[in-house]
């Protein structure tokens, strides 16, 4: 993804509220870490917007790192193992250390995908994404509980966030997904799994 397009994404506040919630339990078999907790988490990739019973998962690009935040936080974050020294010793107890904090961000993603289990609609192609994804989501919400990728929010942190996003009783789940590297729909379609695809043009 352009450096430019990926911290103008980050930068974007998108006011809709994170359905998912982990239990202790849950991260620790995702992550083989040691937490104790009894209320259920959600996760926030924004450090300036964490609130209580939320996990900071910090995002890395050319310009930024969300490790910088972790010291002026006081909450569970997770941790790339090549950034740990960006944290001081005395908050490494709350740290879930991971190798990549976007591979975590897509790893809960997944997790929490086939816990809902929706039947999945993935769009694709070069051109008409955003429409077709627009066109399916509304004949689809007549008869069924749908939630879908908003505005273009396709790629490899959109589509994580939007499936965090997605309500307990969603029963079809609509997601756009841009392909701009080579890979990066077989990295996408492995956190979405979708079990329709349809692919605009090419």
């Amino acid at each position: 993804m352009p450096q430019r397009a990926r911290e103008k994404f980050l930068s974007t506040e998108i006011k809709k509220e994170n359905k998912a919630r982990f239990s202790s339990e849950e991260l620790n078999k995702l992550f083989n870490c040691n937490l104790d907790f009894k209320e259920k988490y959600s996760i926030n990739t924004n450090s300036r917007s964490i609130k209580e019973n939320e996990i900071f998962l910090p995002l890395v690009g050319e310009k930024f790192d969300g490790h910088d935040f972790i010291n002026e936080l006081e909450c569970i974050s997770f941790c790339a193992k090549t950034h740990l020294n960006k944290v001081d010793k005395k908050y490494h107890d709350r740290l879930i250390i991971v190798e990549n904090t976007l591979d975590a961000y897509h790893l809960l993603a997944n997790y929490y995908r086939k816990k809902i289990n929706p039947k999945v609609i993935g769009i694709t192609g070069s051109s008409g994404k955003t429409t077709t994804k627009e066109i399916v989501s509304a004949v689809l919400s007549g008869k069924y509980k749908v939630h879908k990728t908003n505005a273009n929010f396709n790629n490899e942190i959109g589509l994580p966030k939007t499936i965090l996003e997605m309500p307990e009783d969603t029963e079809i789940l609509v997601l756009e997904m841009a392909m701009r590297a080579q890979g990066e729909i077989k990295y996408l379609s492995k956190t979405a799994q979708p079990d329709i695809a349809i692919i605009t043009n090419v």
